[in-house]
């Protein structure tokens, strides 16, 4: 097995990585660590689902009430 002698600062710059990002994955691949990608799933609010038809003209009307008197500011 070859060798390689890395410039960590030369391999930063070339990718646009910072410099302890290339010391990571360089130190990761030589002990045969497995990289895990960040994950894609982003966590969402919780949307309301328990609300009766009442309430949700009452929103409504409340919400359309406060740019009717210009109170969204």
């Amino acid at each position: 097995m070859p060798i390689i002698m890395l410039d960590y600062q030369r391999v930063a710059n070339a990718l646009n990585l910072s410099l302890p990002t290339v010391i990571k994955v360089s130190a990761a691949m030589k002990g045969n660590v497995r990289l895990n990608s960040p994950t894609k799933n982003r966590r969402r609010k919780k949307t309301v689902t328990d609300t009766s038809l009442l309430n949700v003209s009452a929103i409504r009307n409340e919400i359309y009430d406060m740019y009717k008197n210009r109170k969204y500011q």
